[in-house]
């Protein structure tokens, strides 16, 4: 369901929070202690999500494994064999906002440096601790310093020391554009999907 059918018109940019009900053992875990229905976040540049990023795993079959990875819709429903609950909120910024944003990327993905995920985070973030280590990050707090950079992210998550995806459901509630799986998401539809080996099956 398209909640607000905002006009793109002028000099406005928009960035993309998609917040997710994801299907792994992890996910699971923390919708339940967090009693949300949400256990994943993403930053998307655009908004068919095909620029979209986020800290995850690299391998579906690897949960401890992973860092800075960009995602795309096939990851998100496991290749249309789940149906993934998802909100997206589509936050208008200026140029300078978008470019700003659009650099940190850019930045991390030339970066010869790994980022890492931070694997023992999500254990303990729901609790609100934080667990910090040198280019490890999880998806909230990822998502939360791309907002931050572009100066959109609320007071009150700047404050927080661990940020959750439920927290953006919250503060960005009257920037929600849809609600509903994602494989109903219009402006994905086009957008084809590309080799990703994060559905390979490992040799052990």
């Amino acid at each position: 369901m398209y909640a607000n059918s905002l006009v793109e018109s002028g000099p406005q940019f928009s960035l993309y929070v998609v917040v997710s009900r994801t299907h792994t053992r992890i996910g699971k875990m923390i919708r339940r202690v967090t009693k949300s229905p949400f256990s994943h976040s993403s930053l998307s540049l655009t908004a068919d999500l095909t620029q979209m990023y986020s800290f995850a795993r690299y391998r579906l079959q690897s949960p401890l494994k992973g860092g800075f990875v960009q995602e795309t819709s096939d990851r998100l429903t496991l290749q249309g064999e789940e149906e993934t609950y998802v909100h997206i909120y589509r936050i208008p910024v200026s140029l300078a906002q978008y470019r700003a944003v659009a650099d940190r990327i850019w930045r991390m993905q030339a970066d010869e440096e790994e980022y890492v995920y931070n694997a023992f985070a999500p254990l303990l973030a729901p609790f609100g601790r934080e667990v910090s280590a040198y280019k490890a990050e999880i998806c909230s707090q990822f998502v939360a310093q791309c907002l931050r950079t572009a100066g959109v992210l609320p007071k009150g998550l700047c404050v927080k020391s661990v940020v959750l995806p439920r927290d953006f459901a919250d503060a960005f509630a009257e920037y929600l554009y849809y609600q509903g799986p994602l494989e109903q998401y219009r402006p994905a539809w086009a957008a084809r999907p590309t080799a990703d080996d994060y559905f390979l099956r490992l040799g052990w």
